[in-house]
């Protein structure tokens, strides 16, 4: 299953909302590069190809250094893009997914509402549960057998299996 980024917003991210959170800017380092390469971008055009050739800095870790409205905006790409690339070893894309996994778990924890939040404000429940079959899918494929440490599958139990589209 590849993350259908269709059932996301298609317009440009907005250039009245910050990339980076505010005073974040101007560091001429990781969240200037976060500026350099999502700005003005639309969801389809963050893709693996264009980050391991555009992004100068370590790609992977991009998502740390968003907003939370950049965040959610991106989401769709990053985990497409990570899912997508998982297995690449030439690169760190598996990173990546095990990150987003990982901050999912928190948020399903209750200890990351900030990025909670604003994707339950801008996403509809068909949309959340692109999130959901993303974590289904890392546990099925990647994390079996890790029992309490298969973060994907605990974030399913703890909350995000509320959005898994019924069958």
């Amino acid at each position: 299953m590849s993350v259908d980024i269709s059932l996301f917003d298609q317009r440009p991210f907005s250039s009245e909302v910050p990339l980076v959170p505010p005073g974040r800017e101007g560091d001429r380092w990781e969240n200037d590069e976060v500026i350099r390469f999502f700005k003005g971008k639309c969801i389809q055009e963050v893709s693996y190809e264009a980050l391991k050739s555009d992004y100068k800095k370590d790609w992977t870790a991009a998502h740390h250094l968003m907003s939370d409205q950049a965040f959610a905006f991106f989401l769709p790409s990053l985990l497409r893009l990570s899912q997508d690339n998982y297995e690449d070893s030439t690169d760190n894309a598996g990173l990546l997914a095990d990150s987003l996994v990982f901050m999912f778990r928190r948020m399903a924890e209750g200890t990351m509402d900030h990025r909670l939040l604003p994707l339950l404000r801008a996403y509809s429940k068909r949309q959340l549960g692109v999130i959901s079959l993303f974590l289904q899918e890392m546990s099925e494929q990647h994390y079996q057998g890790m029992g309490d440490m298969d973060d994907a599958a605990v974030a399913l139990k703890l909350f995000w299996s509320q959005y898994l589209p019924s069958k």
